[in-house]
């Protein structure tokens, strides 16, 4: 979860090209349903994930 997390600060600092990149990666270790990965699921994750971050940082 960790890694996970980490990986997502990263790519908040990277490019809207290595985010879509995460966005792979995040569901081939979610094992997510295509439609899990369609942009609903994938931004309420991530803002989940966000929060998790700024309560970690704070």
């Amino acid at each position: 979860m960790l890694k996970l997390a980490l990986a997502i600060q990263q790519s908040t600092e990277q490019s809207s090209h290595d985010l879509c990149l995460l966005r792979q990666e995040m569901s081939s270790l979610l094992k997510a349903p295509p439609p899990y990965t369609q942009a609903g699921g994938f931004d309420s994750l991530r803002s989940q994930s966000e929060v998790l971050l700024n309560g970690l940082s704070s």
